[in-house]
Protein backbone atom coordinates (compact mmCIF):
# COMPACT_ATOMS: atom_id res chain seq x y z
CA UNK A 1 0.00 0.00 0.00
CA UNK A 2 1.30 3.98 -0.89
CA UNK A 3 1.83 5.86 1.75
CA UNK A 4 0.14 9.44 2.20
CA UNK A 5 3.29 11.16 1.02
CA UNK A 6 3.42 9.11 -2.13
CA UNK A 7 -0.17 8.84 -2.87
CA UNK A 8 -0.33 13.00 -2.53
CA UNK A 9 3.21 13.43 -4.62
CA UNK A 10 1.22 11.28 -7.49
CA UNK A 11 -1.93 12.32 -7.57
CA UNK A 12 -1.23 16.03 -7.68
CA UNK A 13 1.22 15.76 -10.48
CA UNK A 14 -0.21 16.88 -12.89
CA UNK A 15 -2.02 20.15 -11.05
CA UNK A 16 1.65 20.63 -9.60
CA UNK A 17 3.28 20.41 -12.78
CA UNK A 18 0.36 22.81 -14.40
CA UNK A 19 1.11 25.66 -11.87
CA UNK A 20 4.55 25.52 -12.58
CA UNK A 21 4.43 25.71 -16.32
CA UNK A 22 2.40 29.23 -15.56
CA UNK A 23 3.82 32.03 -17.22
CA UNK A 24 4.85 33.96 -14.37
CA UNK A 25 6.48 31.04 -12.60
CA UNK A 26 8.43 30.87 -15.77
CA UNK A 27 9.61 34.15 -15.51
CA UNK A 28 10.13 33.97 -12.02
CA UNK A 29 12.20 30.89 -12.11
CA UNK A 30 14.03 32.58 -15.49
CA UNK A 31 15.35 35.64 -13.70
CA UNK A 32 13.13 37.59 -15.84
CA UNK A 33 9.91 38.70 -13.48
CA UNK A 34 9.23 42.42 -13.55
CA UNK A 35 9.51 43.89 -9.68
CA UNK A 36 6.21 45.41 -9.32
CA UNK A 37 4.87 41.81 -10.36
CA UNK A 38 7.43 40.60 -7.83
CA UNK A 39 5.81 42.57 -5.49
CA UNK A 40 1.71 41.83 -6.32
CA UNK A 41 3.16 37.71 -5.82
CA UNK A 42 4.63 38.61 -1.87
CA UNK A 43 0.75 40.09 -1.79
CA UNK A 44 -0.59 37.18 -1.99
CA UNK A 45 1.64 34.87 -0.41
CA UNK A 46 1.06 37.32 2.66
CA UNK A 47 -2.47 36.68 2.13
CA UNK A 48 -2.79 33.18 1.62
CA UNK A 49 0.21 32.38 3.94
CA UNK A 50 -1.46 34.55 7.00
CA UNK A 51 -4.68 32.46 6.32
CA UNK A 52 -3.28 29.19 6.52
CA UNK A 53 -1.09 29.45 9.41
CA UNK A 54 -4.07 31.21 11.54
CA UNK A 55 -5.67 27.89 10.45
CA UNK A 56 -2.74 26.18 11.63
CA UNK A 57 -2.17 27.68 14.81
CA UNK A 58 -6.11 27.58 15.65
CA UNK A 59 -6.35 23.77 15.14
CA UNK A 60 -2.59 22.64 16.33
CA UNK A 61 -3.49 20.20 18.66
CA UNK A 62 -5.47 18.41 16.37
CA UNK A 63 -5.22 14.91 15.78
CA UNK A 64 -3.73 14.71 12.53
CA UNK A 65 -3.02 18.96 11.95
CA UNK A 66 -0.80 18.64 15.14
CA UNK A 67 1.82 15.93 12.98
CA UNK A 68 2.34 18.99 10.42
CA UNK A 69 2.40 21.27 13.10
CA UNK A 70 6.14 22.88 12.26
CA UNK A 71 5.56 26.99 13.37
CA UNK A 72 9.87 27.12 11.79
CA UNK A 73 8.42 26.64 8.35
CA UNK A 74 5.49 29.52 9.01
CA UNK A 75 6.07 32.41 6.02
CA UNK A 76 3.64 35.28 7.30
CA UNK A 77 6.20 37.00 9.36
CA UNK A 78 9.20 36.74 6.25
CA UNK A 79 6.48 37.99 4.32
CA UNK A 80 5.21 40.46 6.46
CA UNK A 81 9.41 42.19 6.63
CA UNK A 82 9.11 41.61 2.60
CA UNK A 83 6.02 43.74 1.95
CA UNK A 84 7.87 46.18 3.55
CA UNK A 85 9.91 46.29 0.65
CA UNK A 86 8.05 45.22 -2.21
CA UNK A 87 4.58 47.51 -2.59
CA UNK A 88 3.11 47.01 -5.79
CA UNK A 89 1.64 50.13 -7.33
CA UNK A 90 -1.86 48.30 -7.69
CA UNK A 91 -3.23 44.73 -6.54
CA UNK A 92 -5.66 43.84 -10.23
CA UNK A 93 -8.84 42.86 -9.63
CA UNK A 94 -8.36 39.67 -10.91
CA UNK A 95 -5.26 38.77 -8.65
CA UNK A 96 -8.07 40.08 -5.32
CA UNK A 97 -10.17 37.89 -6.36
CA UNK A 98 -8.31 34.32 -7.34
CA UNK A 99 -6.60 35.39 -3.86
CA UNK A 100 -9.97 35.41 -1.87
CA UNK A 101 -10.94 32.60 -3.50
CA UNK A 102 -8.19 31.16 -2.14
CA UNK A 103 -8.24 32.06 1.41
CA UNK A 104 -11.66 31.27 1.54
CA UNK A 105 -11.07 28.00 1.03
CA UNK A 106 -9.12 27.64 3.95
CA UNK A 107 -11.05 29.48 6.01
CA UNK A 108 -14.10 27.36 5.36
CA UNK A 109 -11.92 24.03 6.03
CA UNK A 110 -10.66 25.71 9.08
CA UNK A 111 -14.18 25.52 10.03
CA UNK A 112 -15.64 22.04 8.96
CA UNK A 113 -12.77 20.13 7.70
CA UNK A 114 -9.53 20.95 9.14
CA UNK A 115 -8.00 17.46 8.51
CA UNK A 116 -7.84 18.83 5.20
CA UNK A 117 -5.59 21.64 6.19
CA UNK A 118 -2.98 19.33 5.96
CA UNK A 119 -3.09 19.17 2.31
CA UNK A 120 -2.47 22.52 1.87
CA UNK A 121 0.22 22.52 4.28
CA UNK A 122 1.99 19.69 2.44
CA UNK A 123 1.64 21.94 -1.07
CA UNK A 124 2.73 25.26 0.30
CA UNK A 125 5.74 24.19 2.88
CA UNK A 126 7.45 21.11 0.55
CA UNK A 127 7.26 23.41 -2.27
CA UNK A 128 8.91 25.95 -0.07
CA UNK A 129 11.45 23.48 1.29
CA UNK A 130 12.10 22.46 -2.81
CA UNK A 131 11.43 24.41 -5.37
CA UNK A 132 11.41 27.75 -3.32
CA UNK A 133 15.13 27.14 -2.63
CA UNK A 134 16.03 27.07 -5.83
CA UNK A 135 14.08 30.45 -6.75
CA UNK A 136 15.41 31.86 -3.79
CA UNK A 137 18.79 31.63 -5.03
CA UNK A 138 18.30 33.07 -8.64
CA UNK A 139 16.36 35.54 -7.41
CA UNK A 140 19.26 36.45 -4.67
CA UNK A 141 21.19 36.09 -7.66
CA UNK A 142 19.24 39.07 -9.58
CA UNK A 143 18.25 41.17 -6.62
CA UNK A 144 21.57 40.95 -4.81
CA UNK A 145 21.43 42.43 -1.30
CA UNK A 146 18.10 43.50 -1.51
CA UNK A 147 16.72 43.35 2.17
CA UNK A 148 13.05 41.49 0.67
CA UNK A 149 13.89 38.09 0.20
CA UNK A 150 12.99 36.71 3.71
CA UNK A 151 10.64 34.40 2.44
CA UNK A 152 13.58 31.91 0.79
CA UNK A 153 15.29 32.45 4.66
CA UNK A 154 14.95 29.66 7.48
CA UNK A 155 16.44 28.96 10.79
CA UNK A 156 17.63 26.16 9.23
CA UNK A 157 20.22 24.52 6.30
CA UNK A 158 18.70 20.47 6.69
CA UNK A 159 16.40 21.11 3.81
CA UNK A 160 16.73 17.47 3.11
CA UNK A 161 16.03 16.31 6.61
CA UNK A 162 13.31 18.64 7.20
CA UNK A 163 11.55 17.24 4.05
CA UNK A 164 11.97 13.56 4.85
CA UNK A 165 10.28 14.37 8.40
CA UNK A 166 7.79 15.99 6.68
CA UNK A 167 6.64 12.87 4.55
CA UNK A 168 7.33 10.92 8.10
CA UNK A 169 4.53 12.50 9.58
CA UNK A 170 2.26 12.60 6.60
CA UNK A 171 2.84 8.95 6.35
CA UNK A 172 1.57 8.45 10.05
CA UNK A 173 -1.34 11.06 9.37
CA UNK A 174 -2.48 8.26 6.32
CA UNK A 175 -2.33 5.25 8.80
CA UNK A 176 -4.61 7.11 10.94
CA UNK A 177 -6.91 8.19 8.83
CA UNK A 178 -6.92 5.61 5.74
CA UNK A 179 -10.34 6.37 4.80
CA UNK A 180 -9.70 10.18 4.06
CA UNK A 181 -6.63 9.26 1.69
CA UNK A 182 -8.67 9.83 -1.18
CA UNK A 183 -10.04 12.77 -0.02
CA UNK A 184 -6.45 13.95 1.53
CA UNK A 185 -5.28 13.74 -2.26
CA UNK A 186 -8.00 15.56 -3.83
CA UNK A 187 -7.69 18.26 -1.24
CA UNK A 188 -3.91 18.91 -2.78
CA UNK A 189 -5.02 18.84 -6.23
CA UNK A 190 -7.52 21.83 -5.00
CA UNK A 191 -4.69 23.60 -3.65
CA UNK A 192 -2.21 23.41 -7.11
CA UNK A 193 -5.07 24.72 -8.73
CA UNK A 194 -6.02 27.57 -6.15
CA UNK A 195 -2.21 28.16 -6.62
CA UNK A 196 -2.39 27.73 -10.34
CA UNK A 197 -5.59 30.72 -10.36
CA UNK A 198 -3.22 32.90 -8.41
CA UNK A 199 -0.20 32.49 -10.97
CA UNK A 200 -2.29 32.96 -13.75
CA UNK A 201 -3.84 36.58 -12.16
CA UNK A 202 -0.24 37.35 -11.99
CA UNK A 203 1.91 39.26 -14.92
Amino acid sequence: MNTLSLRLKESSMESHQNAENSSFIKDLFQGSCSENSYAQYVWALKEIYQALEEALDQHQNHEQVKLVYFPELFRTEPLQKDAQTWAPAEVPETLKAAVAQYVSHIKNLKVKQPHLLVSHAYVRYLGDLSGGQILGRILNSRWSNNPGLNFYKYSFNDFTDRKNQYRAKLDEIGQQLPAHVDEMCDEAVTAFKLNENVFAALH
